[in-house]
C-alpha cells in the first residue's frame, strides 16, 4: 500500500491510501484538475513525479491542433 501523509498541525496529521481514483494533478495549461491513473503514466518504466506535468482533455487537443469537439 502507498499512502500520502500531510502534517496538518503539531500533533495532527492525514494519512491518505493511493488508489487509482483518488490521485489528481492540475494541468498545467489552464489549472483544472486532472484525474490521473500513476500506472498509466509509468508504464514505460521512467518515473519522475516531480516533473511530469498532465494535460486537462481541452487543452491537450489544443496541443496537438485538433478541435474542441
Amino acid at each position: 500500500m502507498f499512502y500520502i501523509k500531510t502534517q496538518l498541525t503539531q500533533g495532527a496529521e492525514l494519512t491518505t491510501e493511493i488508489h487509482e481514483d483518488n490521485v489528481f494533478t492540475r494541468c498545467p495549461g489552464c489549472s483544472d484538475e486532472v484525474s490521473v491513473d500513476l500506472a498509466e503514466i509509468f508504464n514505460d518504466g521512467e518515473c519522475d513525479l516531480y516533473g511530469t506535468g498532465i494535460f486537462c482533455k481541452a487543452c491537450s487537443q489544443e496541443l496537438r491542433g485538433c478541435s474542441h469537439e
